[in-house]
């Protein structure tokens, strides 16, 4: 809108640069009026920041900042909260910054695009849309806020792909160097064939988990009934899996057991747990450098695009007129 205003404001002979560093000005100007809003304004609806004429309040900010606040479970109004806010800002910040160069790039993400991702993520949880639902209001989420995550995630992914990722190079050189430097860190790794039961609270999970481990009661059966973990229909099996994907408490849980054995109870994020070894698959080798090459260059890539991607936002922030309330 204020864009649309300038336009209109501007004289239509006036020389590119003139009418670039008048435009800076009446946003300016713009952003100084915005900051005029009544002393009665509830907090709420207070503006946290304005990003080139676009505002986020603090009701924008707070609704942000609540799942991170639950993620980091930080108390509200703590040091460790203020800091965090500020970054949450900041991030807030980014996105519409990108929003602005799409629009610029003519580079969009479709509802389609979206509901493919939210798919592909109910998918890796294991969790039917009910339950999926539960788990983002326990992380202070909604289908709202879910969606306008992701799509603020995968039109990054666009931007770097077309204005970053491209520009990166890895030579064949810089692969082959770290390659014999970190030999040893690249072979196969073995799958794991397991199956999970998470606790609900109202169980005692202590009666369940002796009878469990010892096979009096079948593992599957007593996931099928039990489990609030993924694949419960499954009787928590989680298939086969590469060990090293897995997290490190249920790598830890599952060294020593042999196939067919069930861990003693444990904790997992907040829950009494159990895991079972279904089957232990494969050795473990070297890999040859062509099977290496790969995983390599993701791994010299990665630094590499992250610093571009700071040096081109960077640029867009020396470009903007970013007006931070807090």
């Amino acid at each position: 809108m204020v864009q649309e205003c300038t336009a209109l404001i501007l004289p239509a002979r006036i020389h590119p640069h003139g009418r670039h560093v008048l435009k800076k000005l009446l946003l300016f100007l713009v952003c100084c009026l915005m900051a005029a809003a009544p002393a009665h304004a509830a907090p709420a609806n207070k503006v946290a920041a304005v990003v080139n004429g676009r505002m986020i309040t603090m009701f924008d900010l707070e609704q942000a900042l609540k799942p991170e606040l639950l993620r980091r479970k930080v108390s509200m109004g703590s040091p460790a909260a203020t800091e965090l806010q500020k970054k949450v800002l900041q991030e807030m910040v980014t996105d519409l910054l990108l929003e602005h160069e799409a629009a610029r790039l003519k580079v969009a993400i479709s509802d389609q695009e979206v509901d493919g991702e939210i798919a592909r993520i109910m998918e890796q949880s294991g969790l039917k849309r009910d339950d999926f639902a539960k788990k983002l209001a326990s992380e202070g989420l909604n289908p709202t806020s879910l969606r306008s995550r992701i799509k603020s995630s995968l039109l990054r992914q666009k931007i770097m792909g077309a204005q970053v990722a491209r520009k990166v190079v890895v030579s064949q050189e810089e692969i082959k160097a770290y390659y014999e430097a970190h030999k040893a860190s690249f072979s196969t790794q073995p799958t794991v064939h397991v199956a999970l039961l998470v606790y609900p609270p109202s169980k005692e999970a202590l009666k369940y988990a002796e009878p469990i481990r010892l096979g009096k009661i079948p593992f599957a059966e007593a996931a099928s009934k039990m489990t609030i973990g993924p694949n419960r229909e499954k009787g928590g099996d989680l298939g086969s899996v590469p060990e090293d994907k897995l997290t490190p408490v249920l790598r830890s849980k599952l060294q020593g057991l042999s196939n067919g054995q069930v861990s003693a109870v444990f904790n997992l994020d907040g829950h009494k747990a159990q895991v079972q070894l279904i089957e232990r698959q494969g050795e473990r080798r070297p890999l040859s450098f062509e099977e290496a090459k790969p995983q390599i260059d993701d791994l010299l890539r990665e630094p590499k695009a992250r610093e571009r991607f700071e040096e081109y936002m960077s640029q867009l922030r020396s470009k903007a007129i970013i007006d931070i309330r807090l």
